[in-house]
């Protein structure tokens, strides 16, 4: 094997280990956006329990409301009435606040072409 020889496979050597570091560095880079997206999905998540909680209560408090009014018509209908305007104002608060965002689409990742010629 001439010098020549040993010289164009450490070439082909080299461009391989190249274009495994810029795998790697794509691999890093998305697997940082990843982490972003993840946060992102975790803060949603715990609106989202902070909401549920709410929720909770106010069904609760409103089960009791009707139960001390049962006997009283005119109670109730005023107590129907607030909670459809409260239900009318949460739905579009809801609506109002929730981006409709559709996921971006990203081209599968593959790995870089062996530009080497097969050593």
């Amino acid at each position: 094997m001439t010098d020549w020889d040993i010289e164009q496979r450490l070439d082909r050597i080299e461009a391989k280990v190249d274009n495994l570091l810029s795998f790697v560095r794509l691999l890093a880079r998305m697997e940082l956006l990843m982490a972003r997206e993840l946060d992102d999905v975790w803060a949603a998540v715990e609106r989202t329990d902070t909401v549920t909680a709410g929720m909770s209560v106010l069904l609760t408090q409103l089960s009791q409301v009707i139960r001390d009014n049962a006997g009283d018509p005119v109670a109730l209908r005023a107590i129907a009435a607030r909670l459809s305007t409260q239900a009318d104002t949460g739905a579009a608060a809801i609506l109002a606040n929730t981006p409709v965002v559709e996921p971006p689409v990203e081209p599968p990742v593959e790995p870089p072409a062996d530009t080497t010629g097969g050593v």
